[in-house]
């Protein structure tokens, strides 16, 4: 599989986490749907993940690094 068809998959993927977050929860992650718009699903994933500000960080790391 090529890194662009791969970076294609992963920002559908971002904009399933933010509807998913509007169906499931009624949150519309706005700040996250700007950070995409502007700066790319693989630059907001690193970005969000450096933060570690969920349990589960590491392992999505470890997705985002085999993009690059």
């Amino acid at each position: 599989m090529s890194a662009s068809l791969l970076e294609e998959l992963w920002d559908q993927e971002m904009h399933v986490i933010y509807a998913d977050g509007i169906k499931h929860c009624g949150y519309r992650a706005t700040y996250f749907l700007q950070m995409v718009s502007e700066l790319g699903s693989l630059q907001t994933a690193r970005i969000l993940l450096k933060k570690r500000t969920f349990p589960m960080a590491s392992q999505y790391s470890t997705c985002v690094a085999a993009l690059t």
